[in-house]
């Protein structure tokens, strides 16, 4: 799987291991969140497969890879930088 910034969820997963947090923009709302891990899903119906944790305003969401790959996309810090002063404009 192939991820922009990232050759494969592996690399991702070790970038966190090694206690960094990729910033990810969400490509329909262009908002910014922090990717801060991974975690098994342990309901009945989709028990086993694994999502990726992550937050905003220090509320936290979970997805599954494959479709959290499709709505994000992960960023440079400077482009970073200029989503959140977008954001911050806004309000």
């Amino acid at each position: 799987m192939s991820m922009e910034g990232f050759d494969d969820i592996d690399v991702l997963k070790s970038k966190i291991k090694s206690g960094q947090h990729p910033a990810v923009v969400h490509k329909k709302t262009n908002h910014v969140y922090t990717v801060v891990g991974f975690a098994i899903n342990a309901t009945n119906k989709d028990a086993g497969r694994e999502m990726i944790i992550y937050e905003r305003n220090e509320e936290l969401f979970v997805r599954e890879i494959g479709e959290f790959v499709e709505k994000f996309s992960f960023t440079r810090p400077s482009k970073v930088a200029e989503n959140v002063s977008e954001q911050q404009e806004k309000k």
